[in-house]
């Protein structure tokens, strides 16, 4: 088998001996190296989250189950996938934290420089 344009002739890869964090080298893929995760894995799981929130989203949007008001039984007795109303006050709770957090940060900044 010839080798491939990532790997030498003895079989480890070019950059670094194909070792990552401790010498784990993910299946031959690189997913792990000196420097943590690449970047396409970090956006693969981003991304799969993102997807599975909209897909869980979608489906209960179009089975008649999202958070209307109706009940389970208007939906032929199915709950919804997601609770969407805990969700919906989770991301206020969220974005309240956060925006508090923010005005503290700037806040301490202030007081810092002046």
């Amino acid at each position: 088998m010839p080798p491939s344009p990532l790997r030498g002739a003895g079989g480890a890869r070019e950059h670094g001996g194909g070792r990552g964090v401790m010498g784990l080298d993910v299946m031959g893929f690189g997913l792990v190296n000196a420097e943590g995760f690449s970047m396409p894995v970090l956006l693969g799981v981003i991304l799969g989250v993102f997807i599975t929130i909209a897909g869980a989203f979608v489906y209960d949007s179009s089975t008649g189950r999202a958070a209307n008001g109706l009940s389970a039984a208007s939906a032929g007795g199915n709950p919804p996938m997601v609770n969407w109303d805990v969700v919906s006050e989770h991301w206020h709770g969220l974005e309240t934290g956060l925006r508090n957090a923010g005005a503290d940060l700037q806040r301490g900044w202030k007081r810092v420089t002046s």
